[in-house]
């Protein structure tokens, strides 16, 4: 990961379907309404690809509730229905297509409500929601597929916390946190060991560096919120740098070196604040518009993605975009429905990779695309 970070902030857009041709792009990068951009996927099987310089619908589905994205494909889970009784039916779905564009291949289905994906090199992990479990009681789970498919492993009987930060990955090696531990996973091993217990409510975020994990603690006791530095083998840990009294709760990421967090100063006034690893001052980077607050935050080759939400809502409400050492933020994209709550995800599902950042629609019936 690298120092000079464009920052892309992401939410859904309004709903449509994947068999027509819908809305406009702007050529020059300027705002775009809520219209949806051509499909490059279908039903049918492969069409003729957009340019990956375009934005474009890459994949429809039902229920979309999470993505996750590698230089070549975009991987996500369909959450499924329930009965008159308000029981899952197991029909939640794992998927995968090309972010070129082809037809979507089904990994994993008749799953128990899945809510979240993240990838390895080797393996998809999920969280479940109404998984049976091995002592036949049903709640959450972690589990994980490899990634051509087979065998669903239950992990743990603990969800993936749906924090802006809370996976990380290193090759076929897994990090997250859960509201027991800090679990880590090779894709050799059995089963997650645990490097940090009690991590319920006292970590936030995390990201990795080298062979440490670093840790964004929370408020206990009024003390002051940090950053650790855990050794991922032992679980050493080392405190290496104090937030600003101001500083949010769930973001936290490592770019070159250095670490960025988001910092409020007020009610009305938040920023995106970086700061050298080794030492030295937070300094805001971006101002963020009007209050609002980091949703979440993606990492992808010297560069940041992050939603936004208004204080007291938990929805993201638009794309934006700035490069560091601008005061203010240029809009991508506005006009979030606030249709999307029912669906019960926790922020706008999106990812990138070093040339494209995907989300999802906000009815979760479709995967769009577009460049950096």
């Amino acid at each position: 990961m690298h120092k000079n970070v464009f920052v892309a902030l992401l939410p859904l857009l309004g709903g449509c379907y994947l068999h027509h041709t819908l809305g406009s792009t702007d050529g020059d990068g300027g705002a775009l309404d809520s219209s949806l951009p051509p499909t490059i996927a279908d039903a049918a099987g492969p069409v003729p690809t957009c340019p990956l310089t375009e934005r474009c619908t890459v994949a429809d589905g039902s229920d979309i509730r999470a993505i996750a994205v590698d230089d070549e494909r975009v991987y996500w889970v369909e959450h499924g229905t329930f009965d008159a009784l308000g029981n899952h039916r197991g029909d939640g779905r794992l998927r995968v297509a090309p972010v070129e564009g082809g037809p979507a291949t089904t990994i994993l289905e008749g799953l128990a409500g899945p809510v979240d994906v993240r990838l390895t090199s080797t393996h998809v992990f999920i969280g479940l929601a109404s998984a049976t479990r091995e002592d036949g009681t049903r709640g959450a789970v972690t589990a994980r597929v490899a990634r051509e498919g087979g065998s669903l492993e239950h992990l743990t009987n603990e969800p993936l916390r749906r924090c802006g930060t809370c996976f990380a990955s290193d090759g076929d090696l897994a990090v997250w946190v859960d509201d027991v531990a800090i679990r880590v996973q090779g894709a050799a091993d059995a089963t997650p060991r645990s490097i940090r217990e009690g991590a319920r409510r006292a970590v936030t975020a995390l990201a990795l560096d080298g062979d440490d994990a670093l840790v964004l603690t929370a408020v206990r006791g009024g003390e002051e919120r940090s950053v650790l530095r855990i050794a991922l083998d032992d679980g050493e840990t080392m405190p290496i740098a104090t937030l600003p009294l101001t500083g949010g709760e769930d973001t936290l990421a490592l770019v070159d070196d250095e670490l960025w967090i988001e910092e409020g100063a007020g009610r009305t006034e938040t920023f995106l604040s970086r700061k050298p690893i080794d030492g030295g001052a937070w300094a805001r980077a971006v101002a963020l518009p009007n209050g609002e607050r980091i949703a979440r935050i993606v990492t992808a080759d010297r560069r940041i993605a992050i939603s936004l939400r208004r204080p007291g809502r938990g929805l993201p409400i638009a794309v934006h975009a700035a490069t560091p050492g601008d005061a203010t933020l240029r809009t991508i994209v506005d006009g979030l429905s606030p249709e999307f709550a029912g669906a019960g995800t926790w922020n706008v599902p999106f990812d990138a990779n070093a040339e494209l950042v995907l989300w999802v629609v906000d009815d979760g019936s479709a995967i769009v695309r577009a460049p950096w």
